[in-house]
């Protein structure tokens, strides 16, 4: 079980520098599939709070995207899939292979 800053970290940490698939739920509701990377550190893109987002590059439409982290449902990245839960005491992830 962790919070939002945990879960950013937990993130980076796993997926480093690779390509990776993530399925969130946007604002309006509907799902989202985005394949990219994590934004690079040395950049000063950020807008948002990082407690509570994630900038992931979507190489689809070449741009960064904000990707709330209270809305991650799945992630793949390499040989895993991390499937993100949320309890009223924070984060629980479930990691299998795929």
């Amino acid at each position: 079980i962790m919070d939002t800053i945990a879960l950013a970290k937990f993130i980076k940490r796993n997926v480093e520098t690779k390509f990776f698939t993530i399925w969130f739920e946007k604002k309006d509701g509907t799902i989202r599939q985005l394949q990219g990377k994590i934004m690079n550190e040395n950049q000063k893109l950020r807008t948002t709070d990082d407690s509570k987002y994630l900038i992931v590059y979507d190489v689809g439409i070449q741009q960064y995207r904000n990707v709330n982290l209270n809305k991650i449902k799945t992630l793949h990245s390499g040989k895993h899939a991390y499937i993100f839960t949320y309890g009223k005491h924070g984060y629980k992830v479930e990691v299998s292979p795929r």
